[in-house]
């Protein structure tokens, strides 16, 4: 299997890290969703990119009791929140 080159690397963790910043936003903010989905992080990434994003992010929030109950029943302890976050990402993406 071929290795991604370096700026497909860097373009997939910008979305993922777009994708996280807007569930933060929808969480932390009342009109956090629409300021972040509308916000210059987003807008500077790809169309592709762009949608992979927000889909990413809307399938945390929409999904995210689910998530955490199927990364519960599979972690000893809960990690710390930011790690959360991080998981619930993946576990959505997968």
């Amino acid at each position: 299997m071929a290795r991604p080159s370096p700026q497909a690397s860097e373009q997939g963790l910008a979305s993922r890290r777009a994708a996280l910043n807007i569930v933060r936003a929808a969480l932390e903010r009342r009109a956090g969703l629409e300021e972040a989905l509308s916000g210059p992080e987003i807008a500077a990434l790809e169309p592709r990119d762009r949608s992979f994003a927000r889909a990413l992010a809307m399938a945390v929030l929409r999904r995210r009791g689910g998530l955490d109950r199927a990364l519960g029943a599979r972690l000893n302890k809960p990690p710390p929140e930011a790690v959360m976050e991080l998981l619930r990402l993946g576990a959505a993406q997968a």
